[in-house]
């Protein structure tokens, strides 16, 4: 990070154009956390930043966009929008894109950290955390090592683990009473690291609305939200990732899982590479979708298939469903 910033004049700019020649960057992190990076570019503007300001609604005029609050309005040339499906629903008149946001599902997530003294604990294995797949039965997500992959997340003498529960599969644990679920994982945790002792810290979140859901109304709201965003010049409504749809599995992870498995790592099943949106140009929608958040989930596939369809009139049903098929290949058929 030093490097960038002497190179590059700042840390930004430096990634951005690391980013640009296609180098790699590995993971990194700030004494403070990945915040600290935030909080100093916002110090100089900080007077000129609406904190805890709820939006009522945005309304395009002559001059840009006007954005209401309950403290007033701001006005402004350029507008980007972050926020959630079912908060965005409720910031523009179009009936349109309101309808097809509020088509968003989203499933709950509880997210623990649990904090223990390294002393106490067995298994010192360094790595990133664990994924589990339904097999597994266990009552969480994923794990994150955090204290082993990021410096200065704890105390020189702790380690802090990050717990997730929830999601499509285990949305049910999100309705157990906390003190119950925090039982549990930490009971299933203790016993993968081997933990005995006191618990030193401990933090807990509930999200209600943690992990949209994409289904079979992805493809509408990203052609709805691109027809929004042509006819409104300088509005931009962001996801944060682009990647391959879940019913697609790519040629890379197919090449990246053997790879994977010549160096012996087994077990896993599908690698496909994601790219901040920000950095796909005119992304195509019949190999693409946006996401709001990448987990282990986006590649569970929760349809069913359709029964089968005895036709009895070829080409009746040729003419019906726009098949294109010519007289030969319907008397083949027939």
């Amino acid at each position: 990070l030093w490097k960038l910033e002497q190179n590059y004049g700042s840390v930004l700019r430096g990634l951005f154009s690391q980013k640009r020649k296609g180098a790699q960057m590995g993971s990194f992190n700030l004494p403070m956390g990945l915040s600290q990076l935030i909080h100093t570019i916002a110090e100089p503007i900080k007077d000129h930043i609406y904190l805890n300001t709820g939006v009522n609604k945005v309304v395009k005029n002559e001059f840009g966009y006007e954005v209401h609050s309950a403290s007033g309005s701001i006005f402004c040339k350029k507008l980007i929008c972050a926020v959630p499906a079912y908060s965005l629903s409720k910031l523009f008149t179009d009936g349109q894109l309101r309808s097809v946001l509020q088509k968003v599902r989203y499933t709950p997530v509880d997210v623990f950290h649990f904090g223990f003294k390294k002393e106490n604990i067995e298994n010192q294995a360094k790595g990133f955390g664990v994924l589990t797949k339904p097999s597994d039965n266990k009552s969480y997500l994923g794990i994150l090592f955090s204290s082993r992959t990021f410096e200065n997340v704890a105390p020189q003498d702790s380690e802090l683990f990050t717990v997730l529960v929830g999601g499509e599969r285990q949305k049910e644990l999100c309705e157990l009473p906390i003190e119950q679920l925090e039982k549990r994982v930490l009971s299933e945790l203790e016993q993968l690291i081997g933990h005995k002792g006191g618990l030193d810290f401990k933090k807990h979140y509930r999200w209600k609305r943690g992990i949209p859901q994409y289904d079979m109304h992805q493809e509408e709201l990203n052609n709805v939200i691109t027809a929004f965003e042509v006819q409104n010049p300088e509005l931009f409504i962001l996801g944060n990732f682009y990647g391959p749809r879940a019913t697609m599995v790519t040629p890379w992870s197919t090449n990246a899982v053997e790879i994977a498995e010549n160096m012996g790592i087994s077990g896993i099943e599908r690698i496909e590479f994601y790219e901040a949106k920000n950095f796909v140009k005119n992304p195509d929608p019949m190999l693409l979708n946006a996401f709001d958040s990448l987990n282990q989930e986006l590649f569970e596939i929760d349809l069913l298939p359709e029964a089968v369809l005895q036709i009895d009139d070829i080409a009746a049903y040729n003419k019906q469903e726009g098949l294109a098929l010519n007289d030969n290949e319907v008397n083949y058929l027939e």
